[in-house]
């Protein structure tokens, strides 16, 4: 750091630039001071304010000369300046060591300390008083202002520009040899306050908060002086305001009075031989000023500020009120019909006796003829004075004084709607055409009168009743239709029109139809929904399936417009579907105790659907007793000749047994299993039993067999498994030959609307319609579009087939389920094998098919539950086991029972062997355990034979019960949110006795948080059967990359 004195300082200036120099210092100038070393020699750059801000720059050279270097002109031709000067005292005053606050912060310091040391004003009552000083200026021009100040004694503002920045410092001015002022805001009274804003606000210093530059005011022709101001425009709008009502002195030492109201203005007319004279009077020394938001009028004594009426409406006469204006005698009607009732109450009109009543114009009124042909409407316009008719071309010669202000209104408020030509008027464009007939055209009859053809009359499809009567009959719905004048053949392109949501339906014929809630329109949603062509519509009656009833009487109901006539059975079918906890169908007496109420409710609701000949989906949540529901209906069947038939999932065939065994143990039930000649001599042996039970599986391989049966009751357990109508185990079960069928499933949609259509189409063949109709009228709308209306169709179609129930409305008594999300860090070394694997992955699925990319999305998953699973050398962490490992130790020492799902088998031998080691006892079930042992391990498990049961997500997620335990571990995210949950019921269900806790295990920022956003965005789909469908593998290649990153 260059080491200077204030001796050394001075000896290398003059006395003026020193001086200079150092009030520069103490004006706190020297800025951005910059201490470096160069070569080894210190040096200092710093920027010092004069004019402009001036780089400095001091450089000490061998032997402890100085190199100096400044860009102002005087150091360019003398080699010495102030900046210079004020730069070394600062290095000076400022020796090594000496830390100092730069110039704006001193300068912020400054403006504070002035501002805490101010003392609020003694008074408030110092008066800004205005003085007009330019009061007799030219027409447009605004006066000149000039001001006073003071308390009792006013004083000329002799500088207005220092005036306002006194007042912005805040500072006190002598205004006479004894008379000083405080200048700030405070003093001065409220008026003066706000007349001293206006003025600020018309300087930019003042305005433009921290602008360096200050406008120039503007002066009026009077002069230049520095003490005038002239307002213009919203600045004197405001001024205005301040003293309106109050005499203002002007400079002349009178006064003017500011007043709100219009100036007296005379129009005189008088007769000439050819022609009308016409003047305008507004007083000898009267001037008018404004803008477009205010007019103003001066004469001398007031300053009038006009209303708006009559700027808008006279201001177009005063222009000329300097000169004599001449009017034609054919042009006075004009005058008479468009000047006088636009002035009339803001301008008095003197005339001739007789001579403005002789060419008033007659009274008019404005036919409107309306025609449609080849889709353009057409408009011709005509006038009526008295009896007769004048087109809107004015003939030469015409003695009638037609009334040119009314005609113009009517052209051009046709204007307004069609386009003008020579002929006439004209609308094309069909929507144009519905919208002007339907909406606009009433507006026309407060314009005048109006005419329509019969051709145009007929266009309108008048509003109808429709009628539809529905009665039963052999298993059918018998429809009577009754459209009307629409015809029935076109409901479909008016549920098109509908879908479009159009305001008309444009019939064949050319017609409008109104889209406004209507019978038609019902009548259109039931033939789309229903599948009804043309051909069937135009016969009038109807055959459909009676297991549409209860869609019919839901869409056909609450519908005023409609007609509705309903037979006898066709009553009586909804009105037992209706109130299913009051029929009369008795659950069996050995089962009367058992069932719950809810479970009673569902037994009755499966006994209704069969007396009317339909299926349904028990839907009920997983562990609410499906089964014995389903039991119980099988329990009460009478009179039956044929066996019925359960399907389930192979792990299930043992549970059936045991489940029927316990609840009805009347029932003869044969659970066919086993090899190929096993199952061929059961099926021979078992015709004589009430029920038999097999797996989808084994049902598919033995399908020719039981192609060649015929049953009774067909129930499909777990239903989700025959999702796909293109698996062979869908198509097998669709074969079975029965009379009744039902599907249990507590998941009737897991990834997308068509699994939904699969199983009706099983229950009920053709309910749902085909599949591509379906597709295109219902899953496309409701999953690309969220169609409220698809939503509701679909609702109403399916709502009375699917009961679904939930815990927490049913079993009050079930204890809590409480889920907790554990995200775990992996560990660096772990974090490293991850984005490894990942950028990997990118590098090498650019050009892939899905299969490949879901293989690889496998791997990450499989590295963040154990990088072991994938690398065989692999001797880092294993964060995730580790946690797990602890949370099962925690658990098991405080006596709880813990299900541990994964869906890597490789995963769980891991899991058993740590844990084994740690001394905990385990118990597995994998897709290869055979049914038999599978039904012991859980015996033994529910009994405590075990402390943590090891579980594959897909070969025990379903069909288990397993109530001792009151700990569920998802140890990896499945794609599948509703195989979790169902996993997660294994526990959570009739019999628990202790609030459950689930925990699921999740590594922090990978794959498995992604997996977690999908499960939420399928959460609400079971929910309102319309959610975001899409499984893992009917994502995109795009979408599964995105999950990469």
């Amino acid at each position: 750091m260059i080491e200077l004195t204030m001796e050394q300082v001075r000896s290398m200036f003059d006395k003026k630039t020193f001086d200079r120099g150092m009030e520069y210092y103490k004006e706190n100038r020297v800025q951005n001071v910059r201490h470096t070393v160069e070569s080894g020699l210190p040096k200092m750059d710093c920027q010092v304010q004069g004019d402009g801000f001036y780089q400095v720059t001091i450089k000490e050279q061998e032997k402890g000369r100085l190199l100096c270097g400044c860009g102002c002109i005087q150091f360019h031709f003398y080699n010495t300046c102030k900046h210079l000067a004020a730069a070394m005292i600062h290095c000076a005053q400022h020796p090594k060591g000496r830390v100092v606050s730069d110039w704006n912060a001193r300068n912020l310091l400054k403006t504070y300390m002035e501002r805490s040391s101010r003392m609020e004003p003694e008074r408030s009552d110092a008066r800004l008083l205005p003085r007009l000083s330019g009061m007799y200026p030219m027409d447009h021009e605004y006066p000149t202002l000039s001001f006073r100040v003071g308390r009792e004694k006013l004083y000329v503002v002799k500088h207005l520009a220092n005036f306002l920045t006194d007042v912005h410092k805040r500072n006190t001015v002598m205004l006479g040899k004894n008379a000083e002022l405080d200048h700030s805001i405070e003093s001065f009274d409220d008026r003066s306050r706000k007349l001293i804003r206006i003025l600020m606000n018309e300087q930019e210093e003042f305005r433009a908060i921290g602008s360096s530059h200050r406008n120039s005011y503007s002066h009026s022709g009077y002069g230049n002086s520095k003490n005038e101001i002239t307002l213009t425009g919203d600045a004197f709008d405001r001024f205005f305001d301040l003293f309106c009502g109050e005499d203002v002195e002007t400079y002349s030492g009178g006064t003017i009075r500011f007043c709100a109201e219009d100036p007296q203005v005379t129009l005189k007319l008088r007769k000439g031989e050819h022609s009308a004279k016409l003047t305008v009077e507004a007083g000898e020394d009267t001037r008018f000023f404004g803008h477009v938001g205010a007019w103003y009028a001066c004469d001398g004594k007031r300053l009038l500020r006009c209303s708006e009426g009559f700027r808008e409406k006279v201001y177009p006469l005063l222009r000329l009120r300097r000169s004599e204006m001449e009017f034609s005698y054919e042009d006075l009607p004009d005058f008479c019909g468009c000047v006088l009732p636009e002035i009339e109450g803001f301008a008095t009109v003197e005339a001739p006796e007789g001579l403005l009543e002789q060419y008033l114009p007659e009274e008019c009124t404005p036919c409107f003829y309306f025609d449609m042909e080849d889709e353009v409407l057409s408009l011709k316009l005509r006038f009526r004075y008295g009896e007769q008719e004048y087109p809107e071309e004015r003939t030469e010669g015409e003695k009638l004084h037609r009334d040119s202000r009314a005609e113009r209104r009517a052209s051009i408020f046709a204007q307004r709607y069609f386009e003008p030509t020579e002929d006439g008027y004209f609308l094309s464009g069909e929507e144009a055409v519905y919208d002007f007939l339907t909406e606009d055209l009433e507006r026309f009859r407060e314009q005048g009168e109006v005419y329509v053809t019969d051709r145009l009359r007929r266009k309108q499809l008048p509003p109808a009743r429709a009628s539809v009567g529905v009665s039963v009959s052999d298993g059918m719905l018998t429809l009577d239709l009754d459209t009307g004048e629409f015809p029935a053949g076109e409901l479909e392109s008016l549920y098109q029109s509908l879908l479009k949501k159009k305001k008309y339906h444009r019939l064949s014929d050319g017609r409008f139809l109104t889209l406004d809630g209507g019978s038609y329109e019902k009548l259109a949603e039931m033939a789309h929904m229903l599948q009804l062509s043309p051909k069937e519509l135009g016969k009038g009656e109807l055959k459909v399936p009676a297991f549409r009833a209860l869609y019919l009487d839901s869409l056909l109901s609450g519908s005023e417009e409609l007609e509705i006539t309903r037979d006898r059975q066709f009553r009586s079918l909804i009105r037992n579907f209706k109130s299913i906890d009051e029929s009369d169908y008795a659950v069996p007496a050995h089962l009367e105790k058992v069932l719950r109420p809810y479970q009673q409710t569902g037994f009755r609701w499966l006994k209704t659907l069969e007396s009317c000949g339909f299926g349904g989906i028990l839907a009920d949540e997983m562990g609410l007793g499906k089964t014995v529901q389903v039991i119980a209906f099988l329990a009460s069947q009478e009179n039956r000749t044929k066996p019925n038939l359960v399907v389930c999932p192979a792990s299930l065939i043992l549970n059936w047994g045991e489940e029927f065994g316990k609840f009805a143990p009347g029932l003869n039930v044969s659970l066919i299993y086993g090899n190929a000649a096993e199952r061929k001599k059961k099926i021979e042996e078992s015709s004589s039993m009430d029920v038999w039970v097999t797996s989808y599986e084994l049902l598919r391989q033995d399908i020719k067999l039981y192609q060649e049966l015929t049953f009774d009751t067909c129930i499909l357990d777990e239903g989700q498994h025959v999702k796909n109508q293109s698996t062979l185990a869908s198509k097998a079960v669709k074969a079975v030959s029965c009379r009744q069928r039902f599907v249990l499933t507590g998941t009737p949609i897991e990834n997308r609307l068509s699994e939904l259509w699969n199983l009706f189409d099983f229950l009920m063949p053709g309910y749902l319609f085909s599949h591509r109709a379906f597709v295109e009228r219902l899953e496309k709308p409701i999953v690309k579009s969220k169609n409220e209306e698809a939503m509701a169709q679909l609702r109403k179609l399916v709502q009375p087939f699917l009961l679904r129930r939930e815990k927490k409305d049913v079993l009050k008594e079930l204890p809590p389920k409480i889920e907790h999300i554990r995200r775990i860090a992996l560990g660096e070394t772990e974090r490293m094998t991850y984005l490894s694997a990942v950028n990997a992955a990118k590098n090498t699925l650019t050009d892939t098919g899905k299969l490949k990319i879901l293989a690889a999305l496998t791997q990450l998953r499989q590295v963040c539950c154990d990088p072991n699973l994938c690398f065989e050398n692999y001797g880092g962490e294993t964060s995730k086991l580790e946690a797990c490992l602890e949370l099962c130790s925690g658990m098991a020492a405080n006596g709880h029972q813990i299900l541990l799902f994964s869906q890597f088998t490789s995963m769980l031998d891991i899991l058993r062997e740590r844990l084994e080691s740690m001394g905990l006892t385990t118990f597995t079930i994998q897709g290869s355990t055979p049914k038999e042992q599978r039904a012991k391990l859980v015996k033994d498990f529910n009994a405590g034979g075990a402390q943590v049961f090891l579980i594959s997500l897909k070969a025990g997620g379903t069909g288990l019960n397993l109530t001792a335990a009151d700990v569920v571990i998802h140890y990896d995210p499945w794609w599948n949110l509703a195989a979790q949950n169902q996993a997660t019921d294994r526990a959570h269900r009739i019999g628990q006795r202790q609030c459950v806790q689930v925990y699921k295990l999740i590594a922090k920022d990978t794959i498995e948080e992604r997996i977690l956003d999908l499960q939420d965005k399928k959460a609400e789909l079971l929910d309102v059967l319309s959610g975001e469908g899409g499984s893992i593998l009917e994502m995109s290649r795009d979408e599964l990359l995105a999950l990469l990153d």
